[in-house]
């Protein structure tokens, strides 16, 4: 079954809130590069494996907001 990548982003937005950490499996990676992007610039730092499709979230982030106005 494919993971749907609105339910893959809200368990990424769900660890990175509560300071909790996730491995998500079967991710389908490569329907992911906008939504990541996007959690990058609100601070949310994640490590895909693209190989494995996997994303994993590690806890206790800073969630520092990129700057993209001057």
């Amino acid at each position: 079954m494919i993971s749907d990548h609105l339910d893959v982003a809200g368990f990424i937005a769900a660890a990175a809130m509560t300071g909790g950490e996730i491995m998500i499996t079967n991710a389908v990676t490569i329907h992911m590069d906008l939504m990541l992007e996007t959690f990058a610039k609100l601070g949310i730092q994640t490590v895909v494996d693209r190989q494995a499709d996997t994303i994993f979230v590690p806890a206790k982030q800073s969630r520092q907001i990129e700057k993209t106005v001057k």
